[in-house]
């Protein structure tokens, strides 16, 4: 069994950690500080990986030209189709 300080200082790790990574830990019966570090760092990696992966496909979609819709991201067409078309 753990002492009292080691509770507490478990607790303080907790509390002094990012947002994400401590919503993460939530459900995580951890109670010793040693193993809780290696948990949190495990969780750091995984949420640094999964903002390149998220980063790198936004940068692969946008260079995507999808043919249905020729018009997205150019001068307003649809624009000029509404002004001709006012009386």
């Amino acid at each position: 069994m753990w002492g009292f300080s080691e509770v507490l200082r478990v607790e303080k790790f907790r509390k002094g950690l990012e947002f994400k990574i401590r919503q993460r830990l939530i459900t995580s019966r951890v109670e010793d500080y040693k193993n809780l570090v290696i948990l949190a760092k495990a969780v750091e990696e995984d949420i640094q990986e999964r903002t390149k992966i998220k980063a790198m496909l936004e940068l692969s979609s946008s260079k995507i030209v999808k043919f249905n819709q020729p018009w997205k991201g150019k001068s307003s067409l649809n624009s000029s189709k509404k002004n001709a078309f006012q009386y």
